[in-house]
């Protein structure tokens, strides 16, 4: 991806971080571009992030702009993204408009500026790594899912009772639920970083990457985890990494199948008397919490679509994968019209049908031309 792309999607990235959870107001919720500052370790916490916030940009206009006059317009640009922002968080009731923030992301960009110039850095068609090769595009939106599932809602919490929290958990022990499907989750994401292209990566690469994805995940709302599914999630992509890809390509399709009945029937305690059965697909997931319902979409969306893939690698027909893993899901809801706690529904296997569909809809691979 071309360096003005990225820079129009970290765009993107910050109005969706400073927007966030974008419930809008008709009026005002707090004084438009106030100088009230945040007291006690708040104002260092929110200082740097502001700071932080719009280096990226600074940095990356000076990478992008050719013009002489990108010393005006890059600060320029910073300065009326902020004070949007800013302005339009005003109408947020979670978020206060300051004007103290437009200064330190201003200032932010600025800085990126100073650091371009400084590494001497220049796009040039001269300069651009020589680097080509083929991306496997469905394995690359599973494993976006797995990012998005893992990190949403996106923002992150640097807060001490949130920090204090996650290390209390750590010697907590999950049940046998969540240890197995921490290990199966990152065993699937290693091995699909495996797949990604087709310059095979140096062994150990896929799994510091994703140990230090888990440190990354502490800092978000959903990060925080028994100390047990951190050491499964840890031994996870342990073992996706070290799995020869013939092993992985012939059994771990059939695995994820006993694993998703598993999961189906899982705790195994039937009663006589029968449960709702709810046929319209999405209606239990709404009825959680919006956070916490999309990250469980999110992540059976992931656990599906691999389970598909990994399949129809083994038989060799996306069609036939998507059947049988849609099959199993389907044959585990029915079973749990007798299992009290659980909730039966069509969710499960509408999602691996349209996990199966979305796959067909990508292209197998993608030759990248050099960057």
């Amino acid at each position: 991806m071309t360096p003005p792309r990225l820079l129009w999607l970290y765009l993107l990235l910050v109005l969706y971080l400073c927007l966030y959870p974008w419930n809008f107001q008709p009026e005002p919720t707090s004084p438009l571009l106030g100088w009230h500052l945040p007291q006690g370790r708040s104002f260092y916490v929110d200082g740097i992030l502001n700071l932080l916030l719009l280096l990226p940009l600074g940095f990356g206009g000076m990478v992008v702009l050719r013009t002489r006059w990108r010393w005006l317009l890059v600060p320029f640009a910073a300065f009326g993204l902020s004070a949007a922002v800013e302005s339009m968080q005003a109408y947020l009731p979670t978020r206060d408009s300051s004007a103290w923030d437009v200064i330190y992301n201003t200032t932010g960009a600025v800085l990126g500026m100073a650091l371009a110039t400084i590494l001497g850095l220049r796009v040039s068609p001269k300069a651009r790594p020589n680097f080509s090769g083929e991306i496997n595009f469905r394995v690359a939106a599973l494993l976006s899912l797995f990012v998005v599932a893992q990190f949403f809602p996106f923002i992150p919490v640097l807060r001490m009772p949130h920090l204090r929290a996650a290390m209390l958990a750590l010697p907590e022990l999950p049940d046998a639920m969540t240890g197995l499907t921490a290990f199966t989750t990152f065993l699937i994401a290693t091995a699909l970083i495996g797949q990604l292209t087709n310059h095979p990566l140096k062994g150990g690469v896929a799994t510091v990457a994703l140990l230090g994805f888990l440190g990354a995940r502490v800092v978000f709302p959903g990060g925080i985890h028994p100390g047990g599914a951190i050491a499964a999630s840890a031994a996870g992509a342990f073992a996706g990494e070290y799995l020869p890809w013939r092993i992985v390509r012939q059994w771990l399709g059939p695995a994820l199948l006993l694993y998703l009945a598993f999961r189906q029937l899982y705790p195994f305690q039937f009663v006589a008397e029968q449960q709702r059965f709810y046929w319209v697909p999405f209606d239990s997931v709404l009825q959680l919490k919006t956070e916490y319902g999309l990250r469980i979409l999110l992540e059976k969306c992931f656990v599906y679509g691999s389970t598909v893939w990994l399949l129809s690698a083994r038989v060799g027909n996306l069609a036939l994968a998507t059947a049988a893993c849609a099959g199993v899901l389907a044959l585990g809801e029915v079973a749990q019209v007798w299992i009290p706690g659980r909730t039966p529904d069509t969710l499960d296997p509408s999602l691996a049908i349209l996990a199966g569909l979305a796959l067909a809809a990508f292209p197998r691979a993608y030759r990248c031309k050099p960057l």
